[in-house]
C-alpha cells in the first residue's frame, strides 16, 4: 500500500515548461471559440483556461495539457498521446472514440481535481506512474479502460465504478484509494472518506501487490470484480484499513498456478459459474460474481484438479499480509486439500517458479521509496493485449 503521489514532479515541471508553440493542427477542435487558440509544439498541446471543452479526432500528439477549472474532452476517431494527459482542474472524458496513451515515466491521465470517465476506449501504458490518477475523486460510469502497464492502475482518494469495463496490469496496486498528500503520516492515513465503491461494471486486475487497496473502506454492491495476485509473500486481492462490505466474493490462496492453467469454479450442482485460462501466474485470487451466493459452497479446480471448496464471503476485514483469516486455503504445492481449519504453516510456501508471472519481463514490487528504472519493456504485447474479461463469465 502507498500514499498517492503529488502530481507535480520534475518530469511534470519540465513537460509543462515545454508547452509552447503554434496553432492546433488538424484533428483537434476547440469547442470554446472565444478562448485563445490552442498551442502546440513538439512537446504537446496546451489548452488555456478559457478552453472548457475540446474534441480530439484522429490526432497524434506528444501530450495534452488542459488548464480550465472544469474541462471536458470528447473522443472521436482514433487518437494517440505520446505523453501525459494533464488537467489542472476537473476532467470529464466523453465520446465513443479511442485514445492510446504511452506516457513513459509519467501518469497516463492526471488531474488536480475530479476525473469522470463516461465513455471511450482507452489503452494506457506507463512505465513508472499510474494509468489514471486523480487528486480527488475518480468515477468510471462507462467506456473501456485497458491498462497494459502501470505502477498503480487507478488511484484517487475516492474511486467509484458504476459501469464500464476496466482491465489493469500493475506492478503495485490495481485500484488504490489513499490521501493525495505524499507527506501524510502512515498512522493518520486512514480516513473514512477514502473509499473504493463498486456498484456495477466489469473489473479485471493483474497485480503484484494489492488488487483493491483502500486506506478507508471497500464497498462492492454490484458488478463483476476479478483479482489475480502474483505475490507469494505479501499483498491481498482486497485490502482495506476500514470496513469492507462485499457482494459474495470467493477468495482463494493456491500455491502458484502457472500461466496457461484453466481455472474453473462450479456451484454445488456442478454448473460452471466461472472459467478462465490464465495468461500469467497467480498465487491468490478473489472473484466477485453476480452468480455467487453466500450460503452455497463452490469448488475451484486447476486444469480439472479440485483444490478449493468454500462459501463466498461478504467481508475482507480479517485479511492481512500473505493471507489473513478470511483466506480459503488451497493445497500446498498443489498436492492435497488441507483439513478443515488447518492452515499451511507460515514460511513454508514454495518460491514462485521462474518465468510464471502475469507480467512478462516484470518484477516484484520495489521497497518503499524506490522506483523502477525508466523505459522498462512493456508488460504485455503491443496492441490490445489485455483482452475483454466479459468472455470469462459463464
Amino acid at each position: 500500500m502507498r500514499k498517492l503521489r503529488k502530481s507535480f514532479s520534475l518530469i511534470g515541471l519540465v513537460t509543462a515548461l515545454l508547452f509552447v508553440g503554434c496553432n492546433a493542427g488538424p484533428g483537434e477542435t476547440a469547442d470554446s471559440p472565444e478562448s485563445t487558440p490552442p498551442e502546440q509544439s513538439a512537446a504537446g498541446l496546451v489548452l488555456d483556461a478559457g478552453v472548457a471543452s475540446y474534441t480530439l479526432t484522429d490526432a497524434t500528439l506528444d501530450g495534452l495539457r488542459c488548464e480550465a477549472a472544469d474541462f471536458t474532452l470528447t473522443l472521436a476517431g482514433d487518437s494517440v498521446l505520446n505523453g501525459e494527459l494533464r488537467a489542472l482542474g476537473n476532467l470529464t472524458l466523453n465520446g465513443a472514440g479511442r485514445l492510446t496513451i504511452n506516457s513513459g515515466a509519467a501518469d497516463c491521465i492526471n488531474a488536480d481535481g475530479d476525473i469522470i470517465v463516461n465513455d471511450g476506449l482507452f489503452t494506457l501504458s506507463s512505465a513508472e506512474g499510474a494509468a489514471i490518477h486523480s487528486e480527488a475523486n475518480l468515477t468510471v460510469s462507462g467506456g473501456v479502460i485497458n491498462v497494459q502497464q502501470s505502477y498503480e492502475g487507478l488511484e484517487a482518494e475516492m474511486v467509484s465504478v458504476t459501469a464500464g469495463e476496466i482491465n489493469v496490469v500493475s506492478s503495485d496496486d490495481g485500484i488504490n484509494a489513499a490521501v493525495a498528500d505524499a507527506d501524510a503520516d502512515a498512522e493518520t492515513d486512514r480516513d473514512p472518506a477514502l473509499a473504493i465503491r463498486i456498484s456495477g461494471g466489469l473489473i479485471r486486475l493483474y497485480t503484484e501487490s494489492d488488487g483493491l487497496d483502500s486506506n478507508g473502506s471497500v464497498d462492492i454492491t454490484g458488478g463483476t470484480v476479478i483479482v489475480y495476485l502474483n505475490n507469494a509473500s505479501d499483498g491481498d486481492p482486497i485490502d482495506a484499513d476500514g470496513p469492507t462490505a462485499l457482494t459474495p466474493t470467493l477468495f482463494g490462496l493456491r500455491n502458484p498456478l502457472p500461466a496457461g492453467t484453466e481455472l474453473t469454479v462450479r456451484d454445488a450442482a456442478g454448473e460452471v459459474v466461472f472459467t478462465d485460462t490464465l495468461s500469467g501466474a497467480l498465487t491468490s485470487f478473489s472473484l466477485t460474481l453476480p452468480a455467487l451466493r453466500a450460503d452455497e459452497d463452490y469448488t475451484a479446480a486447476a486444469d480439472g484438479v479440485e483444490f478449493l471448496t468454500a462459501a463466498p464471503r461478504t467481508t475482507a476485514q480479517a485479511m492481512g499480509p500473505g493471507g489473513g483469516a478470511n483466506w480459503n486455503q488451497g493445497p500446498p504445492g498443489g498436492d492435497r486439500p488441507l483439513p478443515d481449519g488447518e492452515r499451511q504453516p507460515e514460511g513454508e510456501r514454495p518460491p514462485m517458479p521462474e518465468g510464471d508471472r502475469p507480467f512478462p519481463e516484470g518484477e516484484r514490487p520495489l521497497p518503499d521509496g524506490e522506483r523502477r528504472p525508466p523505459n522498462r519493456p512493456g508488460d504485455l504485447p503491443e496492441g490490445d493485449a489485455q483482452p475483454s474479461a466479459s468472455a470469462l463469465i459463464r
